[in-house]
């Protein structure tokens, strides 16, 4: 008898949430629909319908000189790029990607006299270059 009067309560508490928050309900209406439709249809977002004007009134030439213009003020020399750089006497050679220079530099520390047993305070003492920070946040926070 207990587990059917739970049962009962059970599906009464089920129907009172469920009547509570019933969810919102949308009513038809055509002519807004369809008011969105002829909006959408005559509001076009490209410009394919004026790619025809914009090259007869020669606004894409005018775009294209101009970006040509700018780009040639901010070249260093004629014909090559700000990030490239002459070197070697090859004309237009990327300085960052010149893998033939890096694969041919001798890496290796020109430190002489280092064994296993040298301390570190020796190693790292002669390093004046190397300043240490302790980590912190560097926002107002």
């Amino acid at each position: 008898m207990k587990l059917f009067s739970l049962g009962k309560l059970a599906v009464v508490c089920f129907a009172a949430l469920s009547v509570a928050h019933p969810g919102e309900v949308e009513h038809e209406n055509a002519a807004g629909h369809l008011a969105k439709r002829q909006f959408y249809f005559n509001a076009c977002r490209s410009l394919a319908k004026c790619a025809n004007h914009l090259e007869t009134r020669g606004v894409l030439a005018r775009a294209e000189a101009r970006r040509k213009a700018a780009f040639n003020t901010h070249q260093k020399t004629p014909g090559q790029c700000p990030t490239q750089s002459l070197k070697g006497g090859a004309p237009g050679r990327l300085h960052n990607r010149d893998t033939d220079s890096v694969l041919n530099t001798l890496h290796h520390s020109n430190r002489t006299g280092l064994t296993a047993n040298t301390a570190e305070c020796e190693i790292f003492s002669s390093n004046l270059t190397c300043i240490l920070n302790p980590e912190r946040e560097t926002s107002p926070y």
